[in-house]
This record gives structure tokens, sequence and C-alpha cells, in this order.
């Protein structure tokens, strides 16, 4: 097909490139922008691309530490869900898994609850946000008057039962819980879209990429988009939500740049990812830090103890 139609996208070219993994870091930005609103505010996204971190210890214990403190739920753990939530775990968040599939919800560094009690009525538990990563619809209007999230931030498609749900939600429920943040997917599980636009508008550049650049950009242009919508909710004189101030953001998107956002693929990473890693990475790398601070502490005590 693709030899047919230049509109077949699908890491044609780079069989190193996941266009799960891109999405699953897209959510992770998305995830980052909502809880760390100290970085959305201050910059544009280039502190999650996590460049260069795995060559300074300092830095990964930064990335390790970005969201200690913070309990997330990852609700399915296929292809997309098991990485954002090992990134999450690698960021230092409490992570509870569950998936229909319990195999699937064994994540590293992750708590599987899948076939608990907890994870019966998964809805209730008090968590930071819910990252929703499994089937449409999930989300009923009768789960959300139990909710003890402010949080809904993941992949799925369509997570609500309804359209009317998803309004429930966003308004809160009269004479109970207050309203729920929900970032749209439009915005959060853009990162397959994102690299498909690489791929398609310069495809020299996709095919060239390793797969840790194409991530890091998706994750930074997510979390950017996350924090943007968020503003202009803060900024409303009204209460609103970010699914209603969507519309107002990719009109700005749009009238700001006439390039589709593939074709700034090659400039982004001649100037932002000489080497930029995932959260795994980073975690993995503090490890061989701390091993090698180890052998060189008992290396010194030996020759201490030998001359």
């Amino acid at each position: 097909l693709a030899g047919k139609s230049p509109y077949i996208l699908a890491a044609i070219g780079n069989d190193t490139v996941d266009p799960n993994h891109a999405t699953a870091h897209g959510v992770v930005g998305a995830v980052l922008g909502v809880l760390k609103p100290d970085m959305a505010e201050k910059c544009d996204g280039s502190s999650v691309t996590f460049n260069e971190v795995t060559q300074c210890e300092i830095k990964t214990k930064r990335v390790t530490k970005l969201l200690t403190g913070k309990t997330l739920l990852v609700h399915g753990c296929g292809a997309v869900g098991s990485v954002v939530a090992r990134e999450l775990a690698a960021m230092g968040a409490k992570v509870l898994t569950i998936d229909t599939d319990a195999s699937k919800a064994d994540v590293v560094g992750c708590r599987n609850i899948t076939g608990t009690a907890e994870g019966q009525y998964w809805w209730t538990l008090k968590v930071d946000a819910i990252v929703p990563c499994s089937a449409s619809g999930l989300i009923t209007v009768d789960m959300i008057k139990e909710m003890q999230t402010d949080n809904i931030v993941g992949a799925s498609n369509l997570p609500f039962f309804s359209a009317e749900t998803q309004k429930v939600a966003e308004r809160g429920v009269t004479g109970g819980r207050g309203p729920i943040s929900f970032i749209p997917e439009g915005i959060t599980s853009a990162g397959a879209v994102i690299v498909d636009s690489v791929e398609q508008h310069d495809n020299a550049a996709f095919t060239a990429a390793k797969p840790d650049e194409l991530y890091a950009f998706c994750r930074q242009h997510v979390f950017a988009r996350t924090a943007d919508v968020l503003a202009l909710v803060k900024a409303s004189p009204m209460r609103t939500s970010p699914s209603e101030q969507l519309p107002k953001l990719l009109e700005r998107v749009a009238s700001s740049s006439q390039q589709p956002i593939g074709e700034l693929f090659r400039a982004w990473a001649g100037v932002q990812a000489s080497d930029p890693v995932s959260a795994v990475d980073s975690q993995r790398a503090l490890l061989r830090f701390s091993t090698a601070r180890a052998a060189s502490s008992s290396a010194a005590a030996a020759a201490a103890a030998s001359s």
C-alpha cells in the first residue's frame, strides 16, 4: 500500500519506531503538564525531553523525582498503557495498574490491583489522576459521583460513556463532588499523529531518527499544548473546561504557524535533542551512577585497609 500511496503512515522506513510508544510518551507529557503546573508555566516543554540527562547524576535524580508524592491509576496496560505506567513509575510516582488481562498489568515499578478489592472499585480510589488507556465508554456518571480524583488524562478515545457523561465530569455533580479536569484525547493521544506527520512531511528525517528523539518530540509538544489549554482555562473569566477551550487553542496554533508539525522536527532535533532519553533510561542511569559510586567507595576502603 505504501508503494501505491504517500498516505500510508505506519512507521514504514524506520522499524525501530513504535507509534504506540509515541502515543504513550505524549500521554506522559500531558500528565506532566497537569501535575507539574510550575514546569508548565515556566517553560516550553524543553525540560521534558530529558536531553543529555544520563550524562549527569543531578539531572537523572531530577527526572526520577519529578512525580514523587503523586499517585496515579493507569487503566489498561496494553501497548500504550504499559509504557505510560512504566514511565510514570520511573519518575517517582506511585502507579496502580489494572487490566482485564491481569498479567498485562504486571508492570515494573507499579502495583497491579487487577482482581483485588481495590481494583473492583478502581474509580473510587484517591489518586492524583486517572489515566485511561483502555476501552472507549469506560467512565459512567455513577463512577464520576464516586471519584476522588481531580484529573482524567489518558490515551483512550472517548473514555466517557457519552458526551453528557463528560459534561457531568467537567461541571461537577450537584450537591456532590466538584468538576474534574479532563484533558481531551485530541491533545493527550496525539503522539502517533505527530510521528505520522514527521513521516509524511520529512521522511528522510523520520527514517534517520532515533526512537527516543521522536518520542521526546511528542512528549514536549503534548506537554506544551496541555499547558496551553490549562492556561486558557485559568485565564477565562467564566468557569470552563479544557475541552471547551480546545477550539480556541487549535485556532491559536493554526494562526501561529502554517507548517505541519512534522516539518518542525528536523530543526528541533538539531537544537534540543542531542541525546534525549526516556524516564526509564534516566532511572537506569541513576542506578549506574549509584553502583559506580559504591564500587569506588569499596575500592577506596580496601586500599586504605591494605596500606
